[in-house]
């Protein structure tokens, strides 16, 4: 499992789950499958609420989203 960053390929999927969500941190995970030999891909396979321990803020993570993507929340 990965933690799906603002610059990951699947950071759009999360985007309105987690802009929908009303807490200040949020953990988002990602799960690898293989699609050949030499190449992975990911699916999202978790968003939930976090601790500031364990997860990021969710605005952080929403504005540099938008930032790297010319989106506006």
């Amino acid at each position: 499992m990965i933690k799906v960053t603002p610059d990951h390929e699947k950071a759009a999927e999360a985007y309105n789950t987690v802009k929908a969500m009303n807490c200040e941190y949020v953990n988002i995970i990602a799960k690898e499958y293989p699609i050949s030999d030499i190449k992975v891909g990911y699916y999202i396979a978790g968003i939930s609420p976090a601790t500031a321990e364990n997860g990021v803020s969710r605005e952080q993570w929403l504005a540099e989203f938008e930032q790297l993507n010319g989106t506006q929340g």
